[in-house]
């Protein structure tokens, strides 16, 4: 099955999840460090900019690069912060599962890792990201 004609580009993007560039890499930490089953990324080295190569190259993909995409983005407040988590597809359903102490004793320690000077919350990501052309 193609789902891109020859000469078009084909593309992806995958968080770094080796080195912490998960965006909720911290949230995770915190839930674990609870004994809470916290699902991981079937191949975390799947997303090192070396295999996205291999890969691309192995389905003969030509004029494969690849770029690292480094984000970081502030929150105004904790609570806005936990609201955004709260949201996330990613994380929510295991969080609402959590019994309210335990999803409370996450969320104070986020806190007391995460917040900065006047209460805001900061936080990095990197993504590895891959391009090549289909021959």
């Amino acid at each position: 099955i193609y789902v891109c004609r020859p000469g078009g580009v084909i593309s992806a993007y995958a968080w770094d999840m080796e080195t912490g560039g998960f965006p909720y890499a911290a949230l995770v930490d915190e839930m674990a460090a609870l004994g809470v089953d916290v699902p991981k990324a079937p191949n975390p080295h799947a997303a090192r900019l070396d295999v996205l190569v291999e890969l691309w190259t192995d389905a003969s993909a030509t004029e494969v690069a690849t770029t690292v995409i480094d984000v970081t983005r502030t929150w105004p407040s904790f609570d806005d912060y936990w609201a955004t988590v709260l949201g996330s597809p990613s994380a929510s359903g295991r969080l609402k599962s959590m019994s309210p102490d335990d999803r409370a004793t996450v969320a104070a320690r986020l806190r007391a890792r995460l917040e900065g000077a006047g209460g805001a919350v900061t936080y990095s990501a990197r993504a590895h990201a891959v391009r090549g052309r289909v021959r």
